[in-house]
């Protein structure tokens, strides 16, 4: 095995990661921007980790995306459960983003 696969393979941590990026314009899909985030924390064994997807999907976020997201409540922005649904309420693959307000936070003990 050539040294670069095996260093590879006991070093992963070693490897650059990958940054998607996601502006929500119309041109883009948000289902597979989550797809592939989850492929990716898969990848990195952060697939059940939800502060490192909701800070990996932080880093994603670019121009009318970003500004959609800075405007989430912090419960939202905490969690990757109703920040993948905020995400998926909010835009759509078929126009440009227009800015809605902000999810409401779920009630306590619900």
């Amino acid at each position: 095995m050539p040294y670069y696969l095996l260093s590879s393979l006991l070093h992963p941590q070693e490897l650059p990661m990958e940054f998607l990026s996601f502006s929500g314009k119309k041109t883009e899909d948000e289902t597979i921007f989550l797809q592939d985030v989850k492929r990716l924390a898969f990848t990195e064994g952060r697939s059940r980790d939800n502060d490192w997807l909701v800070d990996y999907v932080e880093t994603c976020l670019t121009g009318a995306a970003l500004d959609w997201y800075s405007q989430l409540d912090e419960k939202v922005q905490m969690s990757w459960k109703q920040l993948r649904l905020a995400l998926l309420q909010s835009f759509t693959a078929r126009g440009d983003l227009a800015i809605p307000a902000p999810p409401a936070a779920a009630p306590p003990g619900s």
